[in-house]
């Protein structure tokens, strides 16, 4: 069939006129896709981040303390070689300080929590004392002051035992004695200052303990903030030495809870 020129240009004009649409529809579907693969890897993002910003927060106190303590010549290798040497002789001072006995109820309840961070109860003593605080603990012992205990909210009971048990994963008693005696070995006085190293590694080690536990969920986070502002209550202002100041320990668990991803 002969086709004339002019209607061959028409021709030609219309297949490309259809050829662009088609690109063009496809363009805009491949830039859609792209744009929902962008805010589907931002959602990712912003929830690893609501974990893990956390963490980072704790990393970069940790790197403080290691500068503080590089400061008076104890380093973190020789602190670690140090921590394997020590342990055993620590451990085996590690025993109750007291036989003050507690319920059964509070037994099981102690145990039961013990299991959830997978630590066999079998291993781990569990016995009272009449210190102010309310649950404490060394590398294989919880101490609990029942009586105080019992006073808060399930959702705090749960976070203080959390607490304590955050110190006997990261084995802080332990760590905390081989610092001392580095710090005695360099001749370095363990006074209780707030700007000493030990110290700041105290403290620390008190705000792990408080991240990681209320990071496990939205009734940990209210537990966390329960027994804080408790314990505000009853004992009053503290002087951010060996523990951080209760204010801090207020705000930073109002941050956990209301972090917008926390499950």
């Amino acid at each position: 069939m002969k086709i004339e020129k002019k209607h061959l240009l028409i021709l030609i004009s219309a297949t490309l006129l259809i050829a662009g649409g088609i690109l063009y529809s496809k363009s805009k579907k491949i830039k859609i896709t792209v744009e929902t693969s962008s805010i589907e890897k931002k959602d990712k993002t912003l929830t690893l981040s609501a974990h893990n910003y956390f963490i980072q927060k704790l990393d970069t106190a940790l790197q403080e303390v290691w500068k503080s303590f590089e400061k008076i010549g104890i380093t973190k290798q020789r602190y670690q070689q140090a921590l394997q040497e020590y342990r055993q002789k620590y451990l085996r001072s590690d025993y109750p300080n007291g036989s003050n006995q507690v319920s059964s109820d509070t037994k099981q309840f102690v145990q039961g929590i013990l299991k959830e961070f997978g630590i066999n109860p079998q291993e781990i003593t569990i016995v009272g004392w009449n210190d102010i605080s309310p649950a404490g603990a060394s590398e294989k012992v919880i101490y609990i002051n029942e009586k105080e205990f019992n006073t808060y909210s399930q959702d705090a009971k749960y976070f203080l035992i959390g607490h304590e048990i955050q110190h006997i994963l990261h084995q802080d008693n332990c760590s905390r004695y081989t610092l001392e005696l580095l710090c005695n070995y360099n001749g370095i006085p363990t006074e209780q200052s707030k700007e000493s190293p030990l110290c700041q590694y105290s403290r620390f080690k008190e705000m792990r303990a408080d991240v990681k536990t209320a990071l496990k969920g939205k009734n940990w986070a209210q537990g966390y903030l329960d027994f804080a502002k408790e314990f505000h209550k009853r004992a009053g202002n503290n002087p951010g030495i060996t523990h951080p100041l209760i204010q801090d320990r207020i705000a930073l668990a109002q941050e956990i809870l209301h972090y917008p991803t926390l499950a």
